[in-house]
């Protein structure tokens, strides 16, 4: 068996199987490649690129206030209520390849919760964001914590109070926060 989670490792392993494989996600380095244009062009704002669901409506519904632009692209948002407070920042669709990277390399941040599957652990977006130029806020996860170390190539957060304080502080130190958006690109 091979698996993305080190946490799944020793269930299958007690559960019998015989050889197990970790295989992380990762990015591929002919469509995740960082937007130069883009770079040049930031906005103020965090970029959240996925489709609709509950919690991610209801984690970014907490964002209000914040000193910046909150962008959403994805499927389905058209789901969120009609009280979402960020329903004009949504471009509807899928975003793949160029378009993608260009969002992502001009955003001031790139926000990736983690969906219930990925909890603990790590997903796509871990790797495509760093790799296209993008500065990272994830949830603060040790699999992450070893591909990407906090406050040096990427920024963490475990609640929302926390999420809220990075967004800012990034926002306020954009000069540091291109330091750690460099430092995830190279690793």
């Amino acid at each position: 068996y091979c698996t993305w989670s080190l946490s799944l490792l020793e269930k299958l392993k007690s559960s019998g199987c015989k050889k197990v494989v970790y295989l992380p996600f990762g990015y591929d380095e002919v469509t995740h490649v960082l937007n130069k244009i883009s770079t040049k062009n930031r906005s103020n704002g965090l970029s959240f690129i996925g489709s609709w669901d509950q919690e991610r409506e209801y984690l970014l519904t907490q964002l209000v206030g914040i000193d910046a632009e909150v962008n959403i692209y994805g499927n389905s948002w058209t789901r969120a209520a009609r009280s979402f407070p960020f329903k004009s920042n949504i471009s509807h669709g899928s975003v793949f390849g160029e378009d993608m990277a260009t969002i992502i390399s001009s955003s001031d941040v790139c926000l990736n919760p983690m969906r219930a599957q990925n909890k603990g652990s790590h997903n796509m977006r871990t790797f495509e964001t760093p790799a296209m130029g993008g500065l990272l806020l994830t949830v603060r996860t040790q699999e992450q914590q070893v591909f990407f170390p906090e406050n040096e190539a990427c920024y963490m957060y475990s609640d929302i109070a926390e999420l809220k304080k990075k967004i800012e502080y990034i926002i306020k130190n954009k000069e540091e926060a291109n330091k750690v958006r460099k430092r995830g690109m190279e690793l």
